[in-house]
């Protein structure tokens, strides 16, 4: 909010608007990593939601966003440690002997991304 004021008080208004919304989720996705938003990004595209059922694995991941394995887990896990994604064991193949981890987002996060249109620009 005190973002949103700001700009409006530079932009002479009295409040946000949409173009000054608009303006608040470019910063916010900014702020994000680019694998980190790519993630996300990636899985609210396919429908990898908590309310939904629909999983994907890690390496169906690393390959879609042409990220290394281990890259891709690290940021699976660090959206997952912050809330934003659920993960259980069960993906397709194997990995170390052991089913992959397969992922989606959090309803939680997903009602933040719906409501605050993060990703309709």
């Amino acid at each position: 909010m005190q973002i949103g004021a700001g700009i409006a008080l530079a932009y002479g208004r009295d409040v946000i608007d949409k173009d000054i919304y608009n303006v608040l989720k470019k910063i916010g996705r900014d702020l994000l990593s680019t694998q980190r938003l790519k993630v996300l990004n990636y899985l609210w595209r396919k429908g990898a939601l908590e309310s939904g059922g629909v999983w994907d694995d890690t390496p169906g991941i690393a390959n879609a966003l042409n990220l290394p394995g281990t890259s891709a887990k690290m940021t699976l896990e660090d959206l997952m440690v912050v809330g934003a994604l659920k993960r259980q064991r069960g993906g397709s193949g194997k990995v170390g002997g052991r089913p992959p981890y397969k992922w989606q987002i959090a309803d939680d996060m997903a009602d933040y991304i719906h409501a605050a249109e993060v990703f309709d620009v």
